[in-house]
C-alpha cells in the first residue's frame, strides 16, 4: 500500500526494499537464523533515532507534521502506528491528544458488575470497581476515555 502512494523514485525504491526485507523476514529467508531462536539484525536506515523521549520519536516519525496540521482528519487518515502492547498503545495516544490544545471531554464507563446474576453480593464483592477500571484488554473500552474535538481551519 505505501508503494502504490510514493511519490517519489527514490522513495519507491527504499520502501519497495523495506517491503522485501520484512516479506523475507515473514517468509525465514533471513540469513543468520537458528533453531528456536531468531537473530535478525535491523538495518540502520530501519531505525529510529531516539535523542529524548520514545514516544515522541515515534509520533513524529509516523506524522512529520502532526503538531501543524492534527486538525485535518484526512491526514490522520492516511497512516497507523502499531504497538506491541495496550501500555504502549495508551502511552501514543495521551501524547498525540496532549498535542492537541483544544478543549476536550473526558468520559467514564459505568463500574460495577451485571446485578442480573443470583450471586450479586458475591460479585461485587469480587468485581471491585477498582478490579473493573484498571482492566486494559483488547476488545474492552478503557475505564476512562479522553476526547479532543478536531476543528478545521
Amino acid at each position: 500500500m505505501q508503494l502504490q502512494s510514493s511519490s517519489s523514485n527514490s522513495d519507491y525504491e527504499r520502501l519497495k526494499q523495506f517491503s522485501k526485507w520484512i516479506a523475507n523476514i515473514g517468509d525465514e529467508e533471513i540469513q543468520g537464523q537458528t533453531i528456536g531462536c531468531e537473530n535478525i539484525t535491523i538495518p540502520k536506515e530501519n531505525l529510529l533515532k531516539c535523542s529524548r523521549d520514545p514516544i515522541a520519536t515515534i509520533v513524529e516519525s509516523a506524522y512529520t507534521s502532526y503538531s501543524n496540521i492534527f486538525y485535518d482528519p484526512t491526514y490522520l487518515e492516511k497512516k497507523a502506528i502499531l504497538a506491541p502492547i495496550l501500555d504502549v498503545v495508551d502511552s501514543i495516544n495521551e501524547y498525540m491528544t496532549s498535542l492537541n490544545t483544544y478543549e476536550g471531554n473526558t468520559y467514564f464507563i459505568f463500574d460495577g458488575a451485571c446485578k442480573s446474576d443470583s450471586n450479586v453480593d458475591l460479585l461485587a464483592d469480587v468485581y471491585t470497581p477498582e478490579f473493573l477500571n484498571g482492566i486494559k484488554c483488547s476488545g474492552v473500552p478503557n475505564h476512562e476515555l479522553r476526547l479532543k474535538v478536531l476543528l478545521s481551519e
